[in-house]
């Protein structure tokens, strides 16, 4: 197997899958946020707490594991199938369980009932998610992204046919599932799968261990974020939490965008690398030197352009929503530089380091909303929250350089030309122009300042880092062809010094 090749191809195709996600989300969430009221995305949000906390035992933490399986004839598939089925009617139980509970409180008798409404499929999820994690063990990507693509358009069906209808919430909550039905009919009627039912203790033990501490990992991220929720639901109001709910929303749609491709069509490959390689820490380096060279100009662009951009996406009614945009690209982008980090140690076999990340970013998260009574202002609680994510980041850098992953000259090139590059841009955007920023992203002073940024970027990356972005091309698709693009001439000959 060539992995550079399936490396490229988990690119390509993840990379054309998510602009036609992008795409298709973008026109859905105009038209969602024009029929739906901020009450309806609070709720959403609150729920949502609710089921991650629930959802964290599930199957995935489990199943998970057949891509940490370097032989792949090792792996116990009928095993893992029998279990996942198992664990998802625990799931389906708690959610019952939780749902009888919340309907004898008040404030959250309404969301009980949804909370029934969402237990019947979380079984119909462990079937569909089993097969995607086949495919990806595969590194079958064109396979994957096709059957995801066609499960985003059963989502968007299922979104639309309530939001029209007035289902108002359930638009929200009931179109994640779409993407589980083309991978369930794949994996019986297209692959024939024959589940056997059987299980080894055995042959699954390593798999349980793994399991448990993903389980608990995640079962403290999420405890935090539905901790989180409801208490900015007290303090705020569920129309604030609204608009928050939205300030993240369309922050993680675009940040974290090149950050879950990179992670999803990567992390089988970096699994594949013997821990502490020289080939290991070269494809960490590039992996990671992507995401932040990604991530941090886009982040400081669309921070100075909050306003415009929010006006534009989901229109007036929401520009309470730009006034916390800057903080929250803040703290999403910190976060996807954490996120990058943690798949490198997670690839590597360092979950137990991954869970103690968990445990110190909770503990930061919990000082944040502690502190709420001394300050009871939502932009300092979001200040609070970056420099929680800083913290646990600086944390997860020091923890790879302990294991020999990334070496200080490494963060260097990864840290350095993005940092540069987007304060000359910044100082752009900052300079008068001809007018004002202007209301829309359309508005032609606002468009210039954009293209400004974004030129001011790409010669800063070629002229003041040009031997590191030379090396970087080489390992994307079509370096040559990149290379022209940028004028880099036949003399320059970085990589062969």
């Amino acid at each position: 197997m060539n992995l550079r090749e399936k490396a490229f191809a988990g690119l390509i195709w993840g990379g054309g899958f998510r602009v036609l996600q992008n795409l298709l989300n973008l026109c859905l969430t105009l038209i969602l946020v024009r029929i739906l009221d901020p009450k309806d995305y609070g709720q959403f949000a609150v729920l949502m707490g609710i089921l991650g906390f629930v959802n964290s035992i599930t199957y995935e933490n489990f199943v998970s594991h057949i891509i940490q399986v370097r032989d792949e004839s090792k792996i116990p598939y009928q095993d893992h199938f029998t279990a996942a089925v198992c664990i998802q009617c625990l799931v389906f139980l708690l959610l019952n369980i939780t749902a009888w509970i919340l309907s004898s409180v008040p404030a959250y008798e309404n969301f009980a009932y949804y909370l029934y409404y969402m237990s019947a499929s979380v079984i119909f999820i462990g079937v569909g998610g089993f097969r995607y994690i086949i495919l990806e063990k595969q590194l079958n990507w064109k396979r994957y992204r096709i059957l995801q693509a066609i499960g985003l358009i059963c989502s968007m069906s299922i979104a639309l046919t309530f939001a029209l209808n007035g289902g108002g919430i359930l638009a929200l909550l009931f179109s994640p599932f779409g993407k589980f039905i083309p991978a369930i009919i794949d994996l019986f009627f297209v692959q024939r799968w024959k589940p056997t039912w059987e299980f080894s203790w055995k042959a699954y033990y390593p798999s349980f261990q793994f399991g448990l501490k993903r389980l608990a990992s995640k079962g403290l991220k999420n405890g935090a974020k539905t901790f989180e929720t409801n208490l900015l639901f007290i303090f705020l109001g569920v129309i604030y939490v609204g608009y928050l709910n939205r300030s993240f929303g369309i922050t993680q749609l675009i940040i974290l965008q090149f950050t879950t491709i990179v992670g999803q069509s990567l992390f089988p490959i970096l699994t594949r690398f013997e821990p502490g390689s020289d080939s290991c820490r070269t494809a960490s380096t590039i992996v990671y030197r992507s995401i932040a060279w990604t991530t941090i100009p886009v982040a400081v662009m669309l921070g100075s352009l909050a306003e415009p951009f929010i006006n534009t996406v989901f229109g007036p009614k929401w520009l309470p929503s730009a006034g916390l945009l800057p903080y929250t690209l803040a703290c999403v982008t910190i976060n996807s530089l954490g996120y990058g980090a943690y798949t490198i140690l997670l690839a590597n076999n360092h979950e137990g380091r991954c869970l103690r990340y968990d445990v110190i970013r909770i503990i930061g998260v919990g000082i944040a909303l502690a502190l709420w009574p001394l300050y009871k202002n939502i932009m300092v609680y979001l200040l609070l929250l970056s420099i929680c994510e800083m913290t646990t980041l600086v944390i997860l850098l020091k923890w790879l350089k302990d294991v020999n992953i990334l070496t200080l000259k490494d963060f260097q090139t990864i840290f350095l030309p993005p940092l540069i590059t987007s304060a000359f841009g910044f100082a752009i955007i900052i300079l008068p122009g001809q007018s004002s920023t202007g209301n829309t992203l359309f508005d032609w002073a606002t468009f210039q300042k954009i293209l400004l940024y974004c030129i001011s970027c790409i010669l800063s990356f070629r002229c003041l880092f040009s031997r590191t972005l030379f090396e970087s091309l080489n390992y994307l698709p079509y370096p040559e062809r990149l290379k022209t693009l940028l004028f880099y001439k036949k003399i320059y000959r970085f990589d062969s010094q």
